[in-house]
């Protein structure tokens, strides 16, 4: 009886390193979950953050309104202008 325990939980240890594994593996598979901006993006990026700071600007709007719920709350702002954009 004694031998038939150990192979029990010598059985389950094995099924759960397994599943572990597998849930390693298709976790690490997973495309990133972050834009990856190039270079020539980030001027089209940079166009969404003009404000009013400077003055008053006629492409200042959406900018402003950026800056202002960052300030409420910080954000990625790139993730809201590729979300805007896309």
């Amino acid at each position: 009886m004694k031998y038939y325990s150990i192979v029990v939980k010598l059985t389950c240890l094995l099924i759960v390193a397994v599943l572990l594994r597998e849930y390693y593996l298709s976790i690490s598979s997973f495309p990133k979950l972050e834009p990856e901006v190039s270079l020539y993006e980030t001027f089209g990026i940079s166009d969404w953050l003009i404000n009013y700071q400077g003055g008053f600007l006629r492409r200042g709007l959406a900018g402003e309104v950026l800056w202002r719920l960052y300030q409420l709350h910080p954000y990625n702002v790139v993730y809201v202008i590729i979300g805007i954009t896309a």
